[in-house]
């Protein structure tokens, strides 16, 4: 009887862990051929902030806090970069949940700075700085809005 409960639960839990640690992680490849050109639309339009070398490019999605994007960015980058590819990233400010913010001004200022400035050096100390010690006293505050166009596309792919 035991047997019954227990290995059904351990490989559930096995599961339930590889999910969340890995699986969860992984890169989504887009399958359905008409959404490409509406993302490579997107893209071509994105402001995105590059050291600027490269004939091929790869772009990173990401926001302050996701810590899969920070290790994949320290290990693989400069791997992509000796390779000739130029490693373009867009940060985002994460949107409000319920009321709940889940950015600061100062993450918000600095975002809009990247977007507008695209300047890979401010990028590089906001990306080695906590956000505590992040203070970008010359930016002044902004409101973002997040794109509304990005998130139908986002979803239909399981991304979230």
């Amino acid at each position: 009887m035991a047997f019954v409960i227990i290995v059904p639960t351990l490989f559930g839990g096995i599961y339930w862990l590889y999910w969340d640690k890995v699986e969860r992680f992984a890169p989504v490849t887009i399958t359905n051929p008409d959404d490409l050109p509406k993302i490579q639309a997107l893209l071509d339009q994105v402001d995105y902030v590059s050291p600027g070398q490269g004939q091929r490019w790869m772009y990173l999605i990401t926001y302050r806090d996701c810590k899969p994007c920070h290790a994949y960015q320290e290990t693989e980058f400069p791997k992509l970069q000796a390779a000739g590819i130029e490693t373009r990233v867009v940060a985002f400010a994460p949107a409000d949940n319920q009321g709940v913010k889940r950015s600061t001004p100062e993450e918000r200022t600095t975002i809009a700075e990247l977007w507008l400035n695209r300047s890979w050096p401010l990028y590089l100390q906001w990306f080695a700085s906590d956000d505590v010690d992040w203070k970008p006293d010359a930016l002044k505050p902004v409101a973002l809005k997040t794109a509304d166009t990005v998130q139908p596309l986002l979803r239909r792919h399981a991304i979230s």
